[in-house]
């Protein structure tokens, strides 16, 4: 589960101010750069669980010197950690040259990094991709600010530093939550809506979408890449066991219950996601687009709770209340499963006119639907992540 901050006192802190560029920023422009395939990538959040997944597709599908910011490692213990995650993940283990730890923090001035160092690094990097945050849907957003919007700020600071360095910004598919909940039937690949469904994580990746969206009108070549559920690779082999889905998965086999709930999920697995968001880099050129990466067909929360009772006969469905309420028995009431359990309904809004509504990604699958298989999320893929789970 996400680690919580309940004794931390933390100023407060709007995420709409935040928003706003700060004003070194705002008086920067973009400047032209080269098309040409980058010899030099700055990936962010290399060791999370996509992040490993596009490190590996990178790896894969580049011929560039991956540059990984890591916090607090020093260069031996940043490789072993990336060679396990690349193993984890039965990616081939890449040439020492093509992996390059840099030790610093996103969310600090100059990532932390000596003045030298920091400028160095700008002017060798080409691109960069920033899949660093801290998700957590259950905190509030100043919590969640430091990394997810100032560390946001500072990405855009350095992809304007010496010179102008691509930047594909991965969110997520929470920060159109509002739409879902007021049941817009679809929610098309576009900006972020005027506000955020009211939970600190959307939040915190809404502002930073907004200070991404803000930049890339001043110059900055700047490309959004939304995630929705990321469960598992294709061979349902290798799953998070800290992801929200996949603790209220285990806490129903654990509760002998599953949940009933109304909610169409945006959903893809992890290798097809990561897959699809290199594929669409390459392409996006110097536009602002926004991309929704999740398989083209949505599916209702209850449908893959079904799927699961499939290959667990022993479970039944009840309310998600009474469900909640199992959890807490089991669990305590103030365990973070419990805390997570009651926050579910708050961040997969039930629409509430009643129209069922999904996002749609038509502009996604004109790229990744031709030029990649997409996977078929089945009961028999289904059954392999329940194994994972329940061993």
């Amino acid at each position: 589960m996400p680690h919580h901050e309940e004794e931390t006192q933390v100023p407060a802190s709007s995420h709409v101010e935040d928003a706003e560029l700060p004003s070194d920023l705002a008086l920067q422009r973009g400047r032209p750069v080269s098309v040409s395939p980058p010899k030099n990538i700055l990936l962010t959040g290399a060791t999370g669980y996509l992040g490993g997944y596009l490190l590996a597709e990178l790896l894969r599908t580049t011929n560039a010197r991956i540059h990984c910011l890591m916090r607090g490692r020093s260069e031996a213990e940043g490789l072993a950690e990336l060679y396990s995650a690349l193993e984890a993940r039965r990616a081939g283990l890449p040439p020492r040259h093509r992996l390059d730890v840099v030790t610093g923090n996103f969310a600090k001035p100059r990532f932390g990094l000596s003045e030298e160092d920091y400028g160095s690094l700008a002017q060798t990097v080409d691109t960069v991709y920033h899949c660093g945050a801290w998700v957590n849907l259950v905190i509030d957003y100043p919590f969640l600010k430091g990394s997810n919007v100032d560390g946001t700020a500072e990405v855009l600071r350095f992809a304007l530093h010496r010179r102008t360095k691509p930047l594909h910004h991965i969110s997520t598919l929470g920060v159109v939550m509002a739409d879902f909940a007021q049941g817009a039937g679809s929610v098309p690949e576009r900006p972020v809506p005027p506000r955020p469904l009211p939970v600190g994580y959307y939040e915190s990746k809404w502002a930073s979408e907004r200070l991404v969206a803000r930049a890339g009108a001043l110059g900055l070549p700047v490309s959004v890449y939304r995630p929705g559920a990321v469960v598992s690779d294709r061979a349902g082999a290798y799953v998070s066991a800290s992801d929200w889905l996949m603790q209220i998965t285990l806490a129903s086999l654990r509760v002998g219950l599953t949940p009933t709930h109304d909610f169409m999920l945006p959903i893809a697995c992890a290798d097809f996601t990561a897959e699809c968001i290199v594929l669409l880099s390459r392409g996006s050129g110097g536009a602002h687009r926004v991309f929704h990466v999740i398989h083209p067909e949505p599916m209702p929360l209850n449908t893959y709770f079904d799927m699961v009772r499939f290959h667990r006969p022993r479970l039944r469905a009840t309310s998600y209340e009474h469900w909640s309420n199992e959890v807490r028995a089991h669990y305590g009431d103030r365990s973070p499963m419990a805390r997570l359990s009651e926050a579910v309904p708050r961040f997969l809004p039930s629409p509430r006119n009643g129209v069922a509504t999904q996002a749609t990604n038509d502009r996604t699958m004109s790229v990744c639907g031709s030029a990649l298989t997409v996977p078929p999320l089945d009961a028999d893929f289904f059954g392999r992540i329940v194994d994972a789970l329940d061993n």
